[in-house]
């Protein structure tokens, strides 16, 4: 029986770093694995990184974005792996998306 959760989680930090981000979440939708979902923590971004998120219009993807900089990597993706709904999540670590 299939599970209602994805069997993975991506999380992905961003701060301000929009067209990164397209490049890396138009690779990750051309995956063969379909069974996950990405979640994409913003670091209080102010730039278009929501809109070019929704203009994927994927499902899959959850755009989240932190209300104060954390300043680095680490608490966007501690803050998407307490997001997760599943059994194993993985933190991309792409310089070129934070």
């Amino acid at each position: 029986m299939k599970s209602v959760f994805p069997l993975i989680s991506v999380i992905t930090a961003t701060y301000n770093r929009s067209n990164s981000l397209f490049y890396s979440l138009s690779l990750l939708i051309k995956q063969d694995f379909k069974d996950w979902e990405c979640i994409i923590v913003g670091d209080a971004c102010t730039d278009d990184t929501e809109e070019v998120v929704a203009s994927f219009n994927e499902k899959r993807f959850r755009f989240i974005n932190m209300k104060e900089n954390f300043g680095e990597q680490s608490g966007p993706n501690n803050h998407g792996c307490s997001k997760n709904q599943l059994n194993l999540s993985i933190p991309s670590f792409c310089s070129n998306t934070y």
